[in-house]
């Protein structure tokens, strides 16, 4: 759990430092760098829900791995709402992010905090059923992401 949490507590300050230089970029190109930077976000996500797909799907179980992930995956949910602090629907960037996300904020919080109540529930589920949990553990996680994609990203 330290480890997820100096790796989020420097993912973070990474983050607000290069937003810091900010006040110099015009508001197109700030919206580019918000939208990166979100992307980078659930691209983190992405990677770390591989490995226990993998382990749903019959892959080798690994307690050490399958955790780490959770504890990654409950500390990067916990930041996708700051980083959608700034509307940038009315830019021309590239993203999936539906517009209607600045409109629901009260939802997308919601289903990003589903997303940190599922992880923690996942933690739990492996610390007490090991490799015997790993599905459900994924349940407890997977249709949280699909939720969010569902209401609040293109396909």
């Amino acid at each position: 759990m330290k480890r997820a949490i100096l790796i989020a507590v420097a993912v973070f300050g990474s983050i607000l430092s290069i937003n810091s230089f900010a006040q110099n970029r015009s508001a197109e190109e700030q919206a580019v760098v918000d939208t990166e930077t979100r992307q980078a976000v659930f691209k983190l996500l992405a990677f770390n829900m591989a490995p226990l797909q993998g382990m749903a799907r019959g892959g080798d179980y690994n307690a050490e791995v399958a955790i780490g992930a959770l504890e990654n995956i409950e500390v990067l949910a916990s930041m996708i709402v700051p980083t959608f602090g700034a509307d940038t629907s009315g830019f021309n960037v590239e993203t999936r992010a539906l517009d209607r996300i600045w409109g629901d904020m009260g939802g997308f919080e919601q289903a990003a905090m589903d997303l940190v109540d599922g992880a923690n529930a996942a933690i739990e589920t492996l610390n007490s059923e090991g490799a015997g949990g790993v599905r459900s553990a994924i349940q407890q996680v997977g249709p949280m992401c699909g939720a969010c994609h569902d209401a609040y990203r293109a396909e």
